[in-house]
């Protein structure tokens, strides 16, 4: 029986590392599909939420917390919003090239 207990309580006590090991960073950059140029000032955000993040100058983005079932949605002004799911991915190089919204 106490090993019993001290199994509960092992598990119990492990349940936060396997639930917020299951999130991880994702990292990378968005490009003009023409062009292949950065663009900065991209919006990547996580479906359904309100958490996103936007290109730096270079491109870049890194955002933190997303589950591989999450889809990322990627937005810039004039253009067609678009999305994908993350995956086992945890850099993604995404390029931006449909026509205007």
């Amino acid at each position: 029986m106490p090993f019993r207990k001290i199994l509960l309580v092992f598990l119990f006590a492990a349940l936060p590392i396997l639930v917020f090991s299951q999130t991880k960073t994702v990292k990378g950059f968005v490009f003009e599909e023409e062009t292949g140029e950065p663009i900065a000032g991209a919006t990547v955000s996580i479906q359904g939420s309100t958490r996103g993040v936007m290109t730096d100058l270079d491109g870049s983005f890194e955002l933190s917390g997303v589950k591989a079932t999450d889809v990322l949605r990627f937005e810039l002004i004039g253009k067609e919003a678009q999305s994908i799911t993350k995956g086992k991915r945890h850099r993604i190089h995404f390029h931006c090239g449909r026509g205007n919204a």
